[in-house]
């Protein structure tokens, strides 16, 4: 149940409108971004972008010394040079010590929430990090959540927190919004100034001040849902939305696999539909899906739907079929090498790109360790390149040859197998390449991103999840 409070605050919660544009205008706010991993980071370097003083803080020493010193190690378009800009400018302070939010007007708070082993959500981050925040909030400021939680996980848990830890009372003395982040890597800049972004706050008075901090600082549209129960369940929402269209494009795809037809025709014809205000939107088959949200969140839903009494099947069902393509993505490429599904220890089989998604380094639950762990343990030569990934994320790969540049990856390869197209990747020569490939060497395109007819017409074969058609 969510309680609306009285609207008198002091401090920054206390101002008027019209005394909070000016200092927002002005530049005049005092931000601690609280967990200044890759969205904290991001969000952070872009307020500092547009002239605010940020204070980053986390538990992380080696990242903030890396961050202090420069080097910003996530992969992102563009925030390498955000970061250099604040470093310049004076503009970012980092830092482990909590007690730097104690005059914070605003605190934006980005820590992990990942899985437990039985798939629960696992929130000790995100109450940890409230129990430190808590201790130095100063009254009249405004705490927005963007860590994706359980439904009620705002109201019933880090607001009871803040509380405790800051003899405040939660929007009397302080205010509290829950406010999902909703951006894609590789677009993470872009999409900070151009998403609408959702609001849930435990009154109107906090709705309105986050409402009027990300407008006019970031210059996005707004939206307020009736509380942060709902705005956490949005996140999901959207999450559960993307993972079971992306198991339905893949489960259209292995029944065009079936019956020798082209899952991309299919899909691209059955999005001509109108539907409501839109058209049918199915998304692209792959290999599988990675990334940190795409993975827990629809267990998340299933999680909390269960402790309600609920046993919903659309999380079970992504996440189920999403889970399983890596498995039938090795099946795939070991009957077009060895078709009586003997061992692989004559071939060599070159993976460019295995990040979770195109043009970034994120390993995180990449579908492509698994792919080319099994097809390495099938007795493949397994050589892998990605320009994007880190040195030490290639950990995970055993028994894999990890090359420098494409050349010597695909140098006499019986398959070139795209498991993240990045540019360079999706751009390259393919007449090139087959030049140094053996003989009939298969081309698996592992997230459909190239004309199969291009493929084809450099001389190379072509196959796919759902392509059939042009094996």
């Amino acid at each position: 149940m969510i309680i609306t409070f009285p609207t008198t605050m002091n401090g920054w919660m206390g101002l008027s409108f019209d005394e909070r544009e000016s200092r927002l205008l002005e530049k005049k706010l005092n931000i601690s971004v609280v967990g200044f991993g890759y969205i904290g980071a991001s969000i952070g370097l872009s307020l500092a972008d547009r002239g605010f003083s940020i204070s980053g803080i986390d538990k992380n020493e080696i990242l903030l010394d890396n961050l202090k010193n420069g080097f910003c190690p996530f992969e992102e378009p563009g925030l390498q040079e955000l970061l250099d800009s604040s470093l310049e400018k004076g503009k970012l302070s980092l830092s482990s010590d909590f007690s730097s939010i104690s005059n914070s007007d605003v605190i934006i708070m980005v820590v992990g929430t990942p899985l437990d082993d039985d798939y629960s959500p696992n929130l000790e981050y995100v109450e940890s990090a409230s129990e430190e925040i808590g201790k130095y909030l100063s009254r009249g400021s405004i705490v927005m959540v963007k860590s994706t939680v359980p439904p009620g996980t705002t109201t019933n848990s880090i607001g009871p927190i803040l509380s405790k830890k800051s003899n405040l009372v939660c929007g009397e003395d302080f205010g509290l919004v829950f406010s999902p982040e909703r951006v894609d890597e590789g677009n993470v800049i872009r999409g900070l100034t151009s998403l609408p972004i959702i609001i849930g706050g435990v009154n109107k008075q906090s709705a309105e001040v986050s409402s009027q901090f990300w407008s006019l600082c970031l210059g996005v549209e707004t939206m307020d849902v009736s509380n942060p129960t709902a705005a956490e369940l949005v996140k999901l929402a959207d999450n559960l939305w993307i993972d079971l269209n992306i198991a339905l494009a893949n489960e259209i795809a292995l029944v065009s696999d079936s019956i020798g037809v082209d899952a991309m025709e299919v899909i691209s014809a059955a999005n001509t539909l109108p539907k409501g205000q839109h058209s049918v939107n199915i998304l692209y088959p792959s290999i599988g899906v990675g990334g940190y949200c795409l993975t827990k969140d629809p267990w998340f839903l299933d999680k909390y739907s269960s402790e309600m009494g609920l046993e919903l099947a659309t999380p079970r069902t992504s996440r189920t079929i999403n889970e399983k393509m890596p498995e039938l993505s090795v099946s795939r490429i070991r009957n077009l090498l060895s078709p009586n599904n003997g061992d692989l220890s004559n071939v060599i089989i070159s993976i460019l790109g295995v990040s979770f998604k195109s043009n970034t380094g994120d390993m995180r639950n990449t579908p492509a360790i698994k792919i080319a762990n099994d097809l390495a343990d099938l007795g493949a030569e397994i050589r892998i390149f990605d320009s994007l990934v880190c040195e030490e994320d290639f950990s995970s790969f055993h028994d894999s040859e990890i090359c420098s540049d494409i050349e010597s990856a695909v140098k006499g390869a019986n398959m070139v197998a795209v498991l993240s197209p990045h540019r360079e990747i999706v751009d390259y020569d393919l007449r090139k390449l087959n030049s140094l490939v053996s003989d009939e060497c298969w081309f698996f395109d592992g997230r459909r991103a190239f004309n199969p007819d291009r493929v084809i017409k450099s001389g190379l074969l072509y196959s796919a999840i759902g392509g059939s058609k042009y094996e």
